[in-house]
């Protein structure tokens, strides 16, 4: 989003004008009270703790694009990116948004004392602290609030509230995927179209669909407050919280299943149905209006672990589908190329099975097996989409990939697809990747977390000159 990072190597005499000190820390670094971008006044708004899980308090980080950190460089930085808010944290790192996290707590002021990277006489926040600074100097800082309804394709997908949901329990089974440009809008128009009646959103990025909501349990609207990748001023859900949509707030079917409370289909219809009024009624405080306002004051805390956030994330989906099988009984041969090389594909005339070209074998989609690599579960080479399905199949993964323009697929535990444009450099041994496809076990689909079977596109992966015979 910026544009002129060249500019900010003339931050301290023309773009930005430090006034007055707030508070010097202890190795003689000052916090600024205001800081003068442009014509936009940023106010010295606290210190704030990091979220934990690896989510972060603001949503879009800019270290990258400045010449140097300082508190002057990253709220010029975040006001040319066209962000309200500014976050200085660890001495080096500089966040933008125009809302945060409710749930990042204030702390002591005295816990934002790191002198910055680029500028020793500006406190650059603490550790795994924010120091904040936001375009007013009164009021609440802006938080992601829900949205009330969204419209797509012309239908109104009405949010019936905030709902708790379990890895080892899914509310919604039939169908999810994740995007880093998740918001409500994407979510219910990808269940839409995938034929579901019910959108469940989670996590900031999990999107789930499906027909019947099992064992719905209602929960506080205010722990549905995690910031949408795609979109940081909106709501979508949080760790095990689901905000649920339908189209017009249709009452959807509920049902009991074996992992929830023992209770009957009726009495959780009834449940839902009640929850579901209450929680329209109590949260929404005019049918008109697009999003819903915070229930909850962000919380304070005099003291906050300075250890880095974790970023191992307990939602690892399994939800079911119904989908049909799209894997080949032809498949075309393997090849034993690593997926990094440029050179052309050498294959084998008779693969074993569970190593097969994924695919149909024509021109449109046809992926190359490349073997089996280690994979980082929390930082993923392939990880520009994904999603899981208990039908899952490698066609069905390299159908999305392709579909989605990417030229990797990858699958791992058998249930879940990557998709993106980089492929890991770590080579595993082939029996780390021993799990079954849950679709059709003839195939493997990767291993245990951190192994993957991955596949590379003959289209969009290598030269037409290296494409199979007849793949013109």
């Amino acid at each position: 989003m910026i544009s002129t990072v060249a500019l900010l190597t003339l931050v301290p005499a023309v773009l930005a004008i430090p006034s007055n000190i707030k508070r010097t820390g202890p190795d003689g670094a000052s916090v600024l009270s205001t800081i003068v971008a442009g014509t936009t006044t940023y106010y010295s708004r606290g210190c704030y703790d990091e979220l934990k899980s690896g989510q972060h308090a603001l949503q879009h980080e800019i270290t990258s694009t400045l010449t140097s950190i300082s508190a002057t460089t990253c709220v010029v930085g975040c006001q040319l990116a066209g962000y309200s808010i500014a976050g200085v944290m660890n001495g080096n790192q500089c966040f933008c948004d125009n809302a945060m996290s409710p749930d990042a707590p204030e702390l002591d002021a005295e816990q934002c004392d790191s002198a910055c990277s680029g500028n020793s006489l500006e406190v650059c926040g603490g550790v795994w602290h924010y120091d904040i600074y936001y375009t007013s100097s009164t009021g609440d800082i802006p938080a992601p609030t829900p949205v009330t309804q969204v419209t797509t394709s012309g239908q109104n997908w009405v949010n019936l509230g905030c709902y708790v949901d379990q890895v080892s329990c899914r509310s919604l089974p039939d169908w999810m995927f994740a995007a880093d440009n998740m918001t409500p809008e994407l979510c219910a128009a990808t269940c839409k179209d995938e034929g579901y009646a019910v959108a469940g959103i989670e996590w900031g990025r999990e999107c789930y669909c499906g027909n019947t909501i099992y064992n719905p349990t209602l929960a506080p609207l205010s722990e549905c407050n995690q910031a949408c990748s795609g979109d940081s001023t909106k709501a979508c859900g949080d760790q095990d919280r689901i905000l649920f949509y339908t189209v017009d707030g249709k009452q959807p079917n509920t049902a009991s299943n074996s992992c929830g409370p023992s209770s009957s289909s009726s009495t959780a219809s009834s449940s839902i149905s009640t929850s579901i009024s209450s929680s329209i009624s109590s949260s929404y405080s005019s049918s008109s209006s697009t999003t819903m306002q915070p229930t909850t004051t962000r919380p304070t805390t005099a003291s906050s672990s300075a250890t880095k956030p974790c970023t191992t994330s307990s939602t690892t989906p399994k939800p079911t589908t119904t989908r049909p099988c799209t894997t080949s009984t032809t498949p075309k041969p393997t090849t034993t190329k690593p997926c990094t090389t440029s050179t052309r594909p050498t294959s084998t005339p008779t693969p074993p099975k569970p190593q097969p070209t994924c695919g149909r074998p024509n021109k449109h989609d046809g992926y190359i097996h490349q073997g089996c690599y280690n994979e980082n579960p929390w930082w993923r080479s392939i990880n520009q989409y994904s999603f899981s399905s208990n039908s899952m199949t490698p066609s069905m993964c390299s159908d999305k990939c392709f579909s989605k323009g990417f030229k990797y697929a990858a699958l791992e535990k058998g249930t879940d697809c990557y998709c993106g444009n980089n492929c890991p450099t770590s080579q595993a041994p082939s029996s780390h990747c021993n799990k079954p496809c849950k679709g059709d076990s003839q195939w493997i689909g990767g291993g245990n977390s951190g192994k993957i079977t991955v596949y590379k596109s003959v289209i969009l992966g290598y030269p037409r000159w290296a494409w199979p015979w007849g793949w013109n």
